[in-house]
């Protein structure tokens, strides 16, 4: 997520909409999901704002986003903001050049391929984004589960990320 694309397209976000970039995420995002608490943006000290990696959230509310890309969203509230249209995009239209030919042999079969901002998407519609320390938020559509979560499951000698994905395969 530290990319030039995501810190240009905040720039483009303020300056198309005249607001600073975290007023048009509040408005647009955070203002619709119950978000308990306000998410800090940090900024540099010029005041320009981190958007490729500087967003801090509680993990309640990691989750409430995660929940727009599912059904249960849908239920819940009469306002769409995920599209069908981007919601497939995401599924369908992955970056497989990405892969290259060393991780390629490295890959699990069910890794379909990455999407833009979305580390890995599954071959039965999951998807997840890993963080700095090992965040992480896990969007399953299909099975309308999200699973959030912040810390560490690593240490010099195992680097594993929980099972998340057999534990929602096994559980839903």
């Amino acid at each position: 997520y530290a990319s030039v694309n995501t810190a240009v397209l905040g720039w483009l976000l303020e300056r198309v909409t005249g607001k600073p970039l975290a007023r048009v995420l509040s408005d647009e995002i955070w203002s619709h999901i119950g978000a308990e608490s306000d998410a800090l943006m940090v900024i540099n000290k010029k005041g320009i704002p981190v958007s490729h990696a500087g967003m801090v959230t509680t993990l309640r509310d990691l989750a409430r986003f995660g929940l727009l890309f599912t059904q249960s969203w849908n239920v819940v509230s009469d306002k769409q903001i995920i599209s069908g249209d981007f919601l497939k995009r995401i599924l369908e239209n992955g970056r497989t050049e990405l892969f290259g030919s060393d991780s390629e042999r490295m890959r699990p079969d069910w890794y379909l391929h990455p999407a833009y901002q979305w580390d890995v998407v599954t071959e039965d519609g999951a998807f997840y984004k890993g963080g700095f320390g090992n965040q992480l938020l896990y969007v399953d559509p299909v099975r309308d589960v999200v699973i959030a979560y912040f810390g560490f499951n690593e240490s010099k000698y195992q680097k594993i990320r929980l099972p998340l994905r057999k534990m929602v395969m096994d559980l839903f």
